[in-house]
């Protein structure tokens, strides 16, 4: 199985970077699923992808939430942005 390492970036509603999210991964079309990350202060997060479409899910204990789907033929795939809102 093939894999690729994404590094992405959390954002809330005004474009600022969002620290400490949890950043979960999903893929329907892998046996890997919810592999976890947690944004550094820039609201950077680095995760091993699993091959094909998948999905990722940004959540705060304050209550944000995003989500962003990537298909494995995405422009973004290897630098995503998810934006958070309440």
């Amino acid at each position: 199985m093939s894999k690729d390492l994404v590094e992405g970036c959390v954002l809330d509603e005004l474009g600022k970077p969002v620290a400490g999210a949890y950043v979960t991964i999903h893929s329907e079309e892998s046996e890997v699923h919810d592999i976890a990350s947690i944004t550094g202060v820039e609201g950077k997060f680095r995760l091993v992808a699993p091959c094909g479409n998948f999905s990722l899910t940004a959540t705060t204990k304050s209550g944000l939430h995003g989500m962003a789907r990537l298909s494995e033929f995405s422009a973004e795939r290897f630098a995503p942005i998810i934006k958070m809102h309440y």
